[in-house]
Parts: structure tokens; sequence; C-alpha cells
């Protein structure tokens, strides 16, 4: 169903629906036809409430991710870094350890 039309069914449902409220209110006995209309009209509101709170956490799940990305960047950013000051390591050792030789030796 396109949105136009589901709009259409929920705006005739709602003013049936509230047909009925009003049947209720003025002490009218309600139709099994009423009593479904009213229960439908529930059903169908609460069912936009759910979407309503779907779309919500959709949204924070979007920021969650984007948060979580963000993260994942930085984290390889500073692996990266990690490795290139632990692959100077190696050489920082040799040096250290040839001005070390050379000290004793004098």
């Amino acid at each position: 169903m396109g949105v136009d039309l589901t709009s259409a069914i929920y705006g005739m449902l709602r003013s049936a629906a509230e047909e009925a409220l009003q049947k209720a209110l003025r002490g009218k006995k309600l139709s099994g036809e009423d009593v479904f209309l009213l229960y439908l009209s529930t059903l169908l509101s609460e069912a936009q409430a759910l979407r309503a709170e779907v779309a919500k956490l959709n949204e924070r799940l979007g920021r969650i991710d984007a948060a979580a990305a963000e993260l994942q960047r930085q984290l390889a950013e500073l692996r990266s870094e990690l490795e290139r000051r632990t692959g100077m390591l190696p050489a920082l050792v040799s040096d250290i350890s040839r001005l070390l030789s050379g000290l004793v030796k004098k």
C-alpha cells in the first residue's frame, strides 16, 4: 500500500472510530462493527507508536554506528602509530648498544 492510500484508510478508520466513540458517549448501544472499529483504531494507534519508537531506535543506532566507526578509525590510527614507533625500537637499541660499547672501550 502506498503512503497516500494508507493515510486515507487511516483517516477513514479514525473518522469511523470517532463516530463510534461519540455514539458510546451519548449512551447509545454499540454494534459489533462499532466495537471492532474502536478496537482496530486502538491497534492502529499502538502500531503507529511502535513505528515511531522503532524510528527513534534506528536513529539512535545510526549515531552509535557512526561513533563506533569513528572509534575504529582512531584505533587503526593508534595501531599504525604504535607499529611505527615499535619498528623504530630495534634501531634505537642498536644505537644505544653501540654508544655504550664506545663508552666502555674508552
